[in-house]
């Protein structure tokens, strides 16, 4: 769905994306981390993959919270989860069809590319690491290593790049409303964990190739 007065893409120069939902499907790393986490602290189990979908792009433990067994701090869950993330990450996470080739033709188009998150340092790092794609980005900056919002951030990242035209692709609402309210072009991603949110962008995507369709104007003789 797009917006009467949303910028025109062909008069963007800087992307902004999402990590979790729209770079990553990040739930069977995570789930499996924390099923590992449980099953050595023989705790039960009383939830889905489903179940804590809908804390993905969520902030202040809201997920650990939600898992935490009773009698159990959700920072002590959180904490040992964190022992089990590096190895359920290098074994299970991968990027969506298509993530790689597809920043590769966008840097040939002369696009500047960031990547952002809401998650914290420790997570963000090892996602990059575990890809393998931080080489792929002219920037990259979660919102654990500052303490800003979204909409912060992202006026940070444009003000950085010297305040270009800037699209930011996610897919969940709180990107959404991050682009409307630094003037920057949404893109949402319909196939991550936002359900229908994404549908309240500028534009929408159902496969992260797609991209390619939005952001043309710059094709190389390399294509």
């Amino acid at each position: 769905m797009r917006s009467l007065a949303m910028p025109n893409p062909e008069d963007v120069n800087l992307i902004i994306f999402d990590t979790d939902g729209t770079i990553i499907p990040s739930m069977k790393p995570v789930y499996e981390a924390i099923r590992r986490t449980f099953a050595k602290a023989n705790w039960e189990v009383s939830f889905t993959p489903e179940d804590i979908e809908r804390y993905f792009g969520t902030t202040g433990g809201e997920l650990y919270k939600f898992i935490a067994p009773e009698g159990k701090s959700w920072e002590e869950v959180r904490e040992k989860a964190r022992e089990e993330y590096a190895a359920a990450f290098r074994e299970f996470a991968v990027t969506y069809p298509g993530v790689k080739e597809t920043l590769e033709i966008l840097r040939s188009r002369d696009y500047r590319l960031v990547l952002y998150s809401n998650a914290s340092t420790f997570y963000f790092d090892l996602v990059k690491s575990a890809l393998g794609i931080e080489a792929y980005f002219d920037y990259t900056e979660c919102l654990g290593e500052n303490n800003l919002t979204k909409i912060e951030l992202i006026q940070k990242i444009k003000h950085k790049f010297g305040g270009p035209e800037a699209a930011v692709v996610g897919d969940r609402i709180h990107d959404i409303e991050a682009a409307a309210e630094t003037g920057s072009l949404s893109v949402g991603a319909m196939y991550g964990y936002g359900k229908d949110e994404p549908e309240k962008a500028d534009i929408v995507i159902n496969k992260f190739p797609d991209l390619l369709e939005i952001f043309d104007r710059r094709l190389t003789i390399f294509e």
